[in-house]
């Protein structure tokens, strides 16, 4: 099969076009051919740095049906649609709107105005389509549908890279503006260039349209090269205006992948910073080979031996079956998960010279910069190595603004490159943001989908997601895996096994873990959980204040209790809605005077919450006692370390992680978590398959399962359910109808709509309050940044109301150009995002908070009413906005 190179070499705009220097690209100092020498050059570099060539020869032959001259003939098809994208421009209108009056004197009628994209994909199609006439001729019918399709695919690709999104490619009108009509108006372009198209093709497109491209049965191999093309379609094209606009001196190859320098810097740094790996290196051997019967009286020494020994049985199975592409690491609560990722990906980088990239994904936004402050302390990773990618994540800067960089790439900054196409090797993100690039259809999803060539992806905290997606995350991943190389490390501390669900053979990094390292007593016995206070039925509304009154009592005799016995205590009490953690706080703040009252929901602005957890971190706070009075957010893997725990029962993988903040180092006695109801859970999890499974057929096993870890036994219960789902029924929220009737189809909106991570809408409140502390808790460059627009910080606090006025002068201003406008709104995103907090939008909070004068404001719920409804310490505090609206 030929390279690219030389696909290349025998087809450009020299090649093709007849005059190609008489044509404008972008500006009028720019022509056709000088752009599209800047995309060749920038489609080669990203396929040559991501290791694409070797991946995409394999998905043509498979399109192919193995055919040699098929595959090679699909691949120049893949090059050419990135080549034709831009030949549309030979339109006269517009090139006249680039004022090339010279050779372009008048305006013309050709049924498209000034547009090229769709006259592209026309030239694209007949000159393609002439090509496949001639050499496939004696092919079988279906093999020739099959070409047909995918020219097709590939002009859709074209009519689209200005546009947002792909269409759905089996729906028969996806090509309707392409009519006979336009078709004949059009027809005077192919003049433009050198191919002659037969006249019997002419005249049979428009029913050759019709009757020859249906989309149908295809692989996932048709799924992936179509949005790999489009992927490099529109970043090469970003690249090369970006080259010509800043006045580029050079290529930019710097496309954040890992060199060998780094990854041998990265690997020794990870058996040096950090004690306990280096010791695990220096004697993996010891820890792997002691016997397990030894480390079963519980101590904070037999806790860090069992960790240890867990990473080394990683590092042994990782060796032994780098080759392999799906990996499991199950391991229990406060067992080291972050710090065996880390292992497991450096040892992968070592073994496999292609891997260039590391994404490490997560479900909620606090691990995400969790993990990433971790990797830098455990692998030395530099400021320009590394990136956030989620909602909260600021402007990242990578380039020194003082560095000249030798004049290479004129005075605009790089940043807005590195932010655009994520070029750091080492990428921290939300699992929304991550799965979007596997699955959606908006281009600036799809922009990213090159760069997880020859990556490591590690997911963490699986259990998080809607069972009803397991299956089809599990297809995804096992297609992926294999298309691009993709080395996937799937973890959890109460990991159910999806692979089971997509035929995906797991390697286990930690066999057996349930029974070796789960139910040894110091992760098993670390924390009791008790039924003691289910005994007591949740309160019907009446009874509700009685209940609560009840429920305070029994947390402070038991804190107390276990004060008295240890000389202080840390308790948390968990609840699923704010409102109940509120009325709580009330009855605490008389019962629990000689303890630190903290509250910590989804209203607790980050500042606050951040400062909240390092007071309890804080070795100076260690000795107090504390009362935590909390929501589910606790469960996001904050790391604190309480004496007792309580909670209003909910999910079993829920109760797992609350009982993770308890007792963490075992180095206590007599730790409990106790459950109760007084909320009733199915108002949050009704429509979650783990809640009714364990409800209709685990209810006598809820304790024994906590007990023993014994996590699979709600697991098999959820896989049985949609198994079945999978068998008697063709709707796509199955992943074999989403294989068959979505992807097979390439509807590309379905695709996206039916892999839905977050099921409803929420709404931003920004919080106008003077934030105190300011400068510790924003940047240099963030307050920087606030300084130029006139916001400073005024007796240590930062106007919140100042921000958003900000934020609304940005959104209304006009002045900027488009590039300085994004980056100032990402920019001040992040920093608002400090003042903000979610709610469902559909919820009574949202609908009262608005009855009392609150605005909806460019996309944000602005709390004008917080002096009096909100604190900072206590976040919304929804019984006095309730008394402001009803009173």
């Amino acid at each position: 099969m030929k390279s690219f190179k030389e696909l290349i070499s025998i087809s450009d705009v020299f090649s093709l076009l007849k005059q190609p220097k008489i044509y404008l690209a972008h500006t009028p100092d720019e022509t056709l051919s000088d752009h599209m020498k800047l995309v060749t050059q920038y489609f080669q570099g990203l396929v040559n740095k991501h290791g694409l060539e070797p991946l995409l020869d394999l998905q043509f032959l498979k399109v192919s049906n193995q055919s040699v001259s098929i595959a090679e003939y699909s691949k120049q098809l893949f090059w050419n649609a990135i080549l034709y994208h831009d030949f549309g421009k030979v339109n006269e209108n517009f090139q006249r709107k680039l004022k090339n009056y010279n050779h372009f004197s008048e305006n013309v009628k050709n049924g498209i105005d000034s547009q090229h994209s769709i006259l592209s994909a026309y030239l694209f199609l007949m000159h393609q389509l002439t090509v496949a006439y001639k050499l496939f001729s004696e092919e079988e019918p279906e093999m020739q549908q099959k070409i047909i399709c995918l020219i097709f695919a590939f002009a859709h690709n074209i009519i689209r890279h200005h546009n947002s999104k792909l269409d759905d490619l089996s729906d028969p009108n996806v090509f309707q503006k392409l009519n006979s009509e336009l078709i004949n108006q059009l027809e005077n372009y192919l003049s433009c260039y050198e191919q002659v198209v037969p006249s019997e093709l002419m005249n049979g497109f428009v029913s050759l349209k019709r009757n020859n491209v249906i989309f149908k049965n295809l692989g996932f191999e048709w799924f992936s090269l179509i949005r790999l093309n489009f992927s490099l379609l529109t970043a090469s094209d970003y690249y090369a205006t970006s080259h010509y606009c800043n006045k580029w001196t050079k290529p930019y190859d710097e496309f954040g992948v890992l060199s060998i320098e780094q990854k041998d810097r990265h690997f020794q740094n990870l058996q040096e910073t950090q004690t306990h790996n280096k010791n695990l290196y220096l004697k993996q051997k010891e820890f792997h080979s002691q016997p397990l019967e030894e480390l079963q009286e519980p101590s904070n020494t037999h806790l860090n031996k069992l960790r240890s020994k867990m990473a080394a049985e990683t590092i042994e199975k990782i060796r032994g079956n780098a080759d392999k592409k799906l990996f499991y690491i199950e391991a229990p609560t406060g067992g080291g998960k972050t710090n065996m990722a880390f292992i497991a990906t450096q040892e992968l980088l070592q073994a496999n010279p292609e891997l260039n990239k590391v994404f490490y994904v997560f479900p909620f936004t606090t691990l995400v910069t969790q993990t990433q402050k971790a990797a830098i302390q455990t692998l030395g990773l530099q400021s320009d190595e590394w990136m956030e990618l989620h909602g909260r994540a600021a402007w990242k800067q990578k380039e020194d603004p003082e560095k000249d960089k030798d004049g290479l790439y004129g005075d605009e900054r790089l940043d807005d490159i590195h932010n655009q196409f994520v070029n750091y090797p080492y990428t921290f993100l939300s699992h929304v943001r991550f799965f979007d690039i596997l699955k959606a259809n908006d281009k600036s999803s799809i922009y990213l989908m090159h760069r997880l060539a020859n990556s490591i992806v590690v997911i963490d905290e699986i259990q998080a997601y809607n069972p009803i997606l397991w299956d089809k995350m599990a297809y995804l991943i096992r297609e992926y895996a294999n298309a691009l190389n993709i080395r996937f490390i799937v973890m959890s501390a109460t990991l159910p096994k999806i692979g089971d669900l997509a035929a995906s053979e797991f390697c286990y990094l930690i066999p057996n873990a349930i029974e070796r390292y789960f139910v040894n007593p110091n992760f098993a016995d670390r924390v009791s959980f008790s039924d003691e206070l289910l005994q007591k039925n949740r309160p019907e509304k009446e009874e509700r204040e009685s209940y609560l009154e009840w429920l305070t009592k029994v947390v402070f005799e038991k804190s107390e209790q276990y004060r008295q016995t240890n000389g202080q205590v840390r308790t948390i009490i968990e609840f699923i809605f704010k409102k109940s953690t509120t009325e709580f706080a009330l009855f605490a703040e008389k019962l629990f005077q000689e303890y630190e009252i903290k509250i910590l929901s989804g209203t607790i602005l980050e500042p606050r919450r951040k400062q909240i957890i390092e007071e309890l971190k804080s070795e100076e706070n260690k000795s107090k006692n504390v009362l935590l009075i909390t929501t589910q957010v606790v469960e996001a893997g904050v790391d604190i370390d309480m004496d007792l725990g309580f909670k209003n029962r909910s999910i079993i993988d829920s109760e797992e992680q609350l009982a993770g903040r308890v007792n963490r180092n075992v180095n206590k006695k007599n730790c409990m978590v106790y459950l109760f109801e007084l909320d009733d859970a199915s108002v949050i999890y009704g429509k979650d398959r783990r809640f009714k499974e364990t409800r209709s057929h685990l209810e006598n096993e809820y304790f024994d399962i906590l007990k023993h870890k014994s996590f699979d036994r709600l697991y098999e219960k959820v896989k049985e359910w949609l198994s079945i789902t999978n068998q008697e029924s063709n709707l796509a929220g199955t992943a074999s109808s989403y294989e068959k009737e979505l992807i097979g189809k390439l509807n590309f909106p379905k695709i996206d709509e039916e892999f839905t991570l977050i099921g409803h809408s929420n709404t931003s409140v920004f919080v106008p309050l003077d934030l105190p502390d300011a400068s510790s808790v924003f940047s240099n460059q963030q307050l920087q940044f606030l300084e130029e627009f006139g916001v400073k910080i005024y007796e240590g606090k930062l106007s919140g109301e100042e921000v958003f006025n900000l934020y609304k002068n940005l959104i209304t201003s006009n002045l900027d150009g488009f590039n300085a406008k994004k980056r100032n709104l990402k920019m001040l995103q992040s920093i608002m995002s400090v003042y903000t907090f979610s709610l469902f939008s559909d919820s009574k909070v949202v609908k009262e908070l608005k009855a009392g004068g609150n605005r909806e404001e460019y996309g944000y719920l602005y709390l004008a009413s917080h002096e009096q409804v909100y604190d900072f310490e206590k976040g919304l505090e929804d019984n006095k906005f309730r008394e402001m609206i009803f009173l």
